[in-house]
């Protein structure tokens, strides 16, 4: 599926991303909730979507629950598959016609980051590549027109998420949010990767002492990003 193929008007894709805990649920409704208000019609769509068929087997391997099988020991290329397929699944019946905007909590970014820190525990752009060319290429998944990368700490991330109200798939963390290793890991990749990747910007949520800023305030900054690239007016 390729979205200019459903549409004589191509909608902007935006997607957050960001470690688990770094805000991208209250962002992406407050985001949505500013398109809205100006008079734009948007969709919004969380990744992975849990309870499909693909979403629910991601969530029993992030789990841990299963004994032979996790997100944390399955080869890398598999579980990029899952939630590669967990999109396809999702996007492949959209009237893209319908909207001026798409919104993605998480989407082929989170795949590639994640999957490359479990494999290499740094940056390598050829898996990186290969993620995007199964999505985007072989698949014909949306590109997003850009990416926005919540940038919090480690340890921030992490005593957020266990803020949460329980998740459907997890009680506490999941494999991957328990190894600090491996979050750093991702955090840095987002980091480089946005050096070079034009669609990609930061946004830093913490001020110099470490403390995040008010929700309100990452909002601003979010909106202030996306109008500089030309995405919102």
């Amino acid at each position: 599926m390729n979205i200019s193929t459903h549409s004589t008007q191509t909608p902007v894709i935006l997607a957050l991303e960001g470690l688990d805990g770094s805000g991208k649920t209250v962002q992406s409704s407050l985001l949505y909730n500013h398109i809205k208000n100006i008079g734009k019609k948007i969709l919004m769509l969380d990744f992975p979507q849990y309870e499909s068929f693909f979403g629910l087997e991601i969530g029993k391997m992030l789990s841990g629950n299963q004994s032979d099988i996790t997100a944390m020991n399955v080869d890398t290329k598999s579980m990029c598959l899952w939630y590669a397929l967990d999109r396809w699944n999702t996007l492949s019946n959209q009237n893209w016609q319908d909207y001026d905007y798409i919104l993605f909590n998480r989407y082929t970014l989170s795949n590639a980051v994640y999957q490359t820190a479990r494999q290499y525990h740094e940056i390598n752009r050829d898996f990186i590549k290969w993620v995007f060319e199964l999505e985007y290429e072989q698949l014909h998944l949306p590109v997003p027109n850009l990416y926005v990368f919540l940038e919090t700490p480690v340890k921030d991330s992490k005593d957020n998420v266990l803020k949460k109200e329980e998740r459907t798939y997890v009680k506490g963390l999941d494999v991957y949010e328990q190894s600090s290793f491996l979050l750093s890991c991702c955090r840095q990749i987002y980091l480089e990767l946005a050096e070079t990747e034009s669609n990609i910007k930061i946004i830093s949520c913490c001020d110099e002492s470490g403390r995040m800023f008010p929700p309100e305030k990452i909002h601003e900054k979010i909106i202030s990003a996306i109008k500089e690239q030309g995405f919102l007016f």
